[in-house]
C-alpha cells in the first residue's frame, strides 16, 4: 500500500547555507524540493515507507544539494510520527540507496540508464 501524508514540511537545518556534519543542505529552491516529492508520489517512486527523487535537467540528472564531501542528486523523503512529510539531498550509500524498484522505474522513464544505476546501488554515483 502506497503511504499517505497530510502534509510536507520543509526543514529548515537543511535549507541551511552549508551543510553541516549531520545534514545535507537543499541547493534548489523550495518549490523544486516540494514538486520533486509531488512527483515521487505520483509515479510511485516508493518502497518502505521512503519516497525518492532526481531531477533531470538537459538530459542528465541535476545536482540538487550538498552534503560536506559530495555534490548530491537524489532525494529522500520521510515522514514524522505526526504524519508530516519531509525531504533532503542524499549521497547513495548504506540506506541512502534506493531500491531496485525505484531505480528500474527511474531507468524505464530515461532519467538514469544502466550505468548510473549500477554507480547509485554500489554507492560511487557522481558527475
Amino acid at each position: 500500500m502506497l503511504a499517505r501524508f497530510s502534509s510536507y514540511k520543509i526543514n529548515p537545518k537543511h535549507r541551511a547555507s552549508k551543510p553541516s556534519k549531520t545534514a545535507s543542505v537543499w541547493k534548489v529552491p523550495e518549490w523544486n524540493e516540494v514538486q520533486l516529492f509531488g512527483i515521487a508520489s505520483a509515479k510511485k517512486w516508493y518502497k518502505d515507507g521512503i519516497f525518492w527523487a532526481v531531477m533531470r535537467k538537459d538530459s542528465k540528472i541535476s545536482k540538487i544539494g550538498e552534503d560536506l564531501a559530495n555534490d548530491l542528486y537524489i532525494a529522500k523523503y520521510r515522514c514524522d510520527p505526526n504524519s508530516e512529510w519531509h525531504g533532503y539531498p542524499v549521497h547513495p550509500k548504506d540506506d541512502d540507496i534506493p531500491p531496485d524498484v525505484v531505480l528500474e522505474l527511474w531507468r524505464e522513464e530515461e532519467l538514469i540508464d544502466k550505468t548510473d544505476k549500477s554507480r547509485i546501488q554500489r554507492g560511487k554515483f557522481s558527475r
